[in-house]
């Protein structure tokens, strides 16, 4: 039987893999190698044992059924990634808090707020007071979808190093500290991000994406409200 700090250790791990994987998906462009990584039977097979019968991994089921006999064009995702998050037109869904939940500067709810405004530089504040600044080849701004998730692997894998090393104190901190921007920030944006996805109704590869982000964010805050749960041990390790 392990024990209570082994449990934490592979926990922490588990919830890292589970957000880093959706960083990555969402934040750059997918090269033709990541479509391969993220459609492959090894990753869906992961997803399925997160998900189960979810229906947004059935979606992407079916992508990869696509994409396997050979019927889905790379570029065809591409250009539905750009047209989603990268150039603005009417598929354009901001992949930034501060402007797709809009920002207190700017005069309140339902109002898309600026980039880099007041609430990203908030983030950003988040970020310095983990000792984390702007990363060497990254372009994007703080409050991106990406970033954040990037963040939330950070502290979960750092909370799971204290574990490991039987630091009460540091893990306790980077777990609150976790729990707070997936409280504040990540959820709410994240539940909105998918939904915008899915009302453009461009791509079905991040319809699907989108929905099983949310899925998770929304039961690994009911998670870390209510004790731990050992669900994501069968974390995605998929490297796209």
């Amino acid at each position: 039987m392990k024990g209570v700090w082994q449990e934490r250790v592979e926990m922490g791990r588990a919830r890292a893999e589970v957000y880093g994987f959706f960083s990555r998906v969402f934040l750059k462009r997918p090269r033709e190698v990541d479509l391969n990584r993220l459609l492959a039977a090894e990753t869906l097979d992961a997803l399925g044992a997160l998900y189960g019968d979810h229906p947004s991994l059935n979606g992407l089921r079916d992508v990869a059924d696509e994409w396997s006999r050979g019927r889905l064009d790379p570029e065809e995702i591409q250009v539905q990634y750009d047209n989603l998050f990268l150039v603005p037109g009417p598929h354009y869904v901001p992949p930034y808090e501060s402007v797709l939940l809009g920002d207190d500067a700017v005069g309140g709810a339902g109002r898309r707020g600026t980039l880099f405004g007041r609430k990203a530089r908030r983030i950003a504040s988040i970020y310095e007071e983990h000792g984390l600044g702007p990363s060497e080849g990254l372009d994007e701004f703080p409050d991106h979808i990406g970033v954040e998730l990037a963040f939330m692997e950070y502290l979960c894998r750092r909370a799971a190093e204290a574990h490991a090393a039987r630091d009460v104190q540091a893990a306790e901190f980077l777990e609150n500290a976790a729990s707070s921007f997936l409280r504040e920030h990540l959820h709410a944006f994240s539940q909105r991000f998918a939904s915008a996805i899915v009302e453009k109704g461009l791509s079905p590869t991040y319809e699907a994406l989108a929905g099983l982000l949310a899925s998770f964010l929304e039961d690994d805050l009911n998670e870390v409200s209510s004790g731990p749960d050992r669900r994501w041990e069968n974390a995605v390790t998929c490297s796209c």
